[in-house]
């Protein structure tokens, strides 16, 4: 019977904690300095999950705004129309909107500070797989503009022109999210 094999070093650490590899003597001067600039991330990482919780704080505010709207017009008779379907499927772009800013914040900060396992259970573990996963959220933000402009415009030939764009966006984002899998 074999004997496990012994961990390097004097306490081996799990794989996925990110900590940078202390200099050897052969590095260059600067080495630690290098080592911990990943923490520049951490900038980015609060900037973009301060504009996520701003826009999810706006998003709720429009909710209820919105709701408060469509409550008013039911009341007087007068919710006719599209607008409180309109204005529901801006208030779900404004949330895919601040799921994107999250994401990356999230994705950037387990992927260069340290392992979170929020970031673990949404697949994010790899630049790849973030990529993909903001691709896929902006591919349902533009059905859902898509959406709303196939309901709200009255001429046929814009819609197709919007359609027209979409068909040539949307397809290289789906063949890219498949590459990034």
């Amino acid at each position: 019977m074999e004997a496990p094999p012994a961990p390097h070093g004097p306490a081996a650490r799990p794989p996925d904690e990110r900590l940078p590899d202390p200099p050897s003597p052969a590095h260059a001067p600067g080495a630690y300095a290098i080592a911990y600039t990943r923490y520049m991330v951490l900038l980015a990482v609060w900037s973009l999950l301060l504009v996520a919780l701003a826009v999810w704080v706006l998003g709720a505010v429009a909710t209820f705004v919105t709701l408060w709207a469509a409550v008013q017009l039911a009341f007087r008779g007068e919710l006719v129309g599209h607008e409180p379907v309109l204005a529901a499927l801006n208030l779900v772009v404004i949330m895919l909107e601040a799921v994107v800013f999250y994401l990356v914040g999230i994705g950037l900060y387990h992927l260069f500070i340290a392992p979170l396992a929020l970031a673990a259970r949404l697949g994010i573990d790899t630049l790849d797989q973030l990529e993909g996963r903001i691709v896929g959220v902006i591919a349902v933000l533009i059905g859902v503009v898509f959406l709303e402009h196939l309901v709200e415009e009255h001429d046929p030939v814009n819609v197709l022109f919007y359609a027209a764009a979409v068909a040539l966006t949307l397809p290289p984002l789906v063949w890219l999210k498949t590459q990034l899998h």
